[in-house]
């Protein structure tokens, strides 16, 4: 049995309200909005030991690795929702990883 409009618009503000509490949530473990870049480079601030820039917006750097091989050279971190064949960089601004 379809939904009609009232039911969907109900049933899209009740899931927009559950979105909103998850992303709330995520915000305050992460320090940051939960957009899928920032979650993506708080994980990998996590798994590679990286200091993350205080300024999500500092140009084309987003932190520099803490420990191992790499200590103290820049990385820009990516977080795409699916595998495309673009890397969104700034050629003016290149990290070393």
């Amino acid at each position: 049995m379809a939904l009609n409009q009232n039911d969907n618009m109900k049933h899209i503000a009740d899931l927009l309200h559950t979105r909103n509490t998850i992303e709330v949530k995520i915000a305050n473990i992460i320090g940051r909005p939960a957009e899928r870049g920032h979650i993506g480079e708080y994980l990998a601030s996590l798994i590679f030991d990286i200091a993350l820039e205080d300024s999500a917006n500092h140009p084309g750097i987003d932190g520099f690795f803490r420990s191992g091989p790499l200590a103290g050279k820049s990385v820009n971190v990516k977080t795409y929702g699916k595998r495309e064949t673009i890397l969104d960089i700034q050629p003016k601004y290149l990290p070393d990883y």
